[in-house]
């Protein structure tokens, strides 16, 4: 009889195969099918590379997507090749690092589920090919969140998970919020001053390397974040006149604080809430497509509260909060919501969720054919 090590690495080297042709099937397809759709947002990436002089001379875009496109210009590819390339690389990128993480987070069947869920999920492989920044906002957003749940309090792993904030901060500003709750979630499960001390300095690092960009916006537009005071006022138009009103950004520059609380505190908390709950029941079926992973879903959640991992379970409204201000407004035609896209930076985590459930469950019924065989 064989080692059960020995059939353990099988199983993890048989699966790493098929995450990765499951992965390379999806790219495949998809640029196949969208490469040559028309680039929305990220079209004028190629353009904003090729003026900018530093890594933070991004115009109104965040650096990270505008230089990972220059880098792309730079070995050869054409502007809108290097745009896809980019989060194409990302997006695989972002598949072997998940199963990396929740294998050492929660095992190597739960790794090997939540990889193959990202692979397979075809509005990550539209998305790729589409260039937008939420692939490449939550790539370093998983890197962070799996780093912070560990128990390395090391100043250089302050330092480590700084810079990855700051990166997924420089990737979609709105991440800021993201980073300073998780961190908030971090300092209130733990209530040490290591801890505190550990949290402060995260941000600080990343905060740090924000701020360059934040300066850069002021110096070009008088706002240090112009270019979600401009969005601000997408939004405020959007709802107000409709997705087929013309001129979205007329009235300028909008403050965040003003959008947010645009029908008073009390109206804005209970729209949060409501916005939650259309977050769970409307928008993540339609990213996790095979909607029947949501009893998945809800498993992984009820396994991660059994094992009190509640680090985890918080992470789910943490990564939704930015986009659930926006969720309720019909961005393109009437009833249509938001695209998906938005929800990006939550897909990983979405589908650990889902690979807990069913390793959980494969986990239970060995568990039961043990006890029914003794």
């Amino acid at each position: 009889m064989k080692p059960a090590g020995l059939n353990i690495k099988l199983i993890e080297k048989t699966g790493i195969a098929l995450v990765t042709i499951a992965l390379s099937y999806n790219i495949y397809a998809s640029w196949a099918l969208y490469s040559s759709a028309p680039l929305s947002d990220p079209a004028s990436y190629p353009v904003i590379a090729k003026a900018s002089h530093y890594f933070y001379d991004s115009g109104m875009r965040e650096p990270v997507p505008v230089f990972l496109t220059k880098a792309l210009l730079a070995l050869g590819a054409g502007d809108q090749a290097a745009v896809r390339l980019a989060t194409v690389i990302v997006f695989a990128a972002s598949v072997l690092l998940l199963l990396f993480f929740a294998d050492r987070a929660h095992g190597l069947l739960a790794g090997l589920t939540s990889a193959m869920l990202f692979a397979v999920n075809p509005y990550a492989g539209y998305y790729s090919v589409q260039g937008v920044s939420n692939l490449t906002s939550g790539l370093f957003l998983m890197i962070f969140c799996f780093g912070l749940a560990g128990k390395d309090m090391s100043g250089r792993n302050a330092v480590f998970l700084g810079v990855a904030g700051g990166l997924c901060m420089l990737s979609r500003l709105e991440n800021i919020l993201i980073v300073l709750a998780a961190l908030g979630i971090g300092a209130v499960l733990d209530l040490s001053k290591r801890r505190a001390r550990f949290s402060a300095f995260v941000f600080a690092v990343a905060i740090f390397l924000t701020l360059p960009y934040l300066a850069h916006q002021y110096r070009e537009y008088g706002n240090p974040v112009y270019s979600h005071a401009m969005a601000a006022r997408f939004w405020q138009n959007t709802e107000k006149s409709g997705p087929l009103s013309g001129d979205r950004y007329s009235g300028g520059p909008m403050s965040i604080s003003s959008f947010v609380l645009r029908a008073g505190p009390a109206a804005a908390a209970g729209n949060l809430l409501k916005a939650y709950a259309g977050d769970i029941f409307h928008y993540i079926p339609r990213l996790l497509h095979y909607k029947i992973l949501m009893l998945a879903l809800f498993s992984g959640m009820f396994f991660l509260f059994k094992k009190k991992d509640y680090f985890a379970l918080l992470l789910l409204p943490v990564l939704m909060l930015p986009v659930s201000f926006i969720s309720s407004i019909d961005q393109v035609s009437a009833g249509s919501g938001i695209e998906l896209r938005f929800y990006l930076n939550a897909l990983w985590l979405v589908c650990v969720y889902c690979g807990m459930g069913l390793s959980g469950a494969v986990s239970l019924i060995t568990k039961r054919n043990r006890l029914q065989k003794t």
